[in-house]
């Protein structure tokens, strides 16, 4: 993450709270975080364009954008963010939107990370290795949504008494 420029989006938030709307991405004079990146990066204002302009201008991955341009972010999430380490971040991007899982490396997506991804969203299992498709997470996947099963292996199945 470019963090001279993720802080100076956030400085610009604290003190003129007013340029900061955080449900959309562009609204008159104020933006959303990722709108405020979008207009530091020097492209164009394009609603289309401005999580990927925004994530990478920050310098963050597509998974961590998930979290981060959410509409209910808050100054204090925002805050809480920049302290994170890589692993928390990893976390709350698969639990605000388990198909994040599928932007994230292998050394990213730690048992707890898999885990958590199909706990919100039963088809993120596609996105996972077989190494990474444990019982318990294969059960979980199943138990969050019943279709997702049609993405396990037999003996994956087996494994969940399926």
């Amino acid at each position: 993450m470019n963090t001279e420029r993720y802080l100076a989006i956030l400085d610009r938030i604290k003190k003129d709270p007013s340029c900061h709307k955080q449900d959309w991405w562009h609204c008159g004079t104020a933006h959303c975080f990722a709108g405020h990146a979008q207009i530091d990066s020097g492209l164009p204002i394009n609603d289309t364009t401005c999580a990927t302009d925004a994530s990478d201008w920050l310098g963050i991955s597509p998974a961590f954008a998930v979290w981060l341009f959410a509409s209910n972010r808050t100054v204090a999430d925002f805050e809480a963010f920049y302290s994170w380490t890589d692993a928390q971040r990893c976390l709350a991007a698969v639990q605000q939107g388990g198909y994040a899982i599928q932007y994230l490396t292998d050394a990213q997506r730690t048992p707890e990370v898999c885990l958590a991804a199909v706990q919100q969203g039963g088809y993120a299992i596609q996105c996972l290795t077989d190494a990474q498709r444990t019982p318990e997470v294969c059960l979980a996947a199943v138990q969050q949504n019943g279709h997702a099963i049609q993405y396990l292996t037999d003996a994956q199945r087996k494994s969940i008494g399926r």
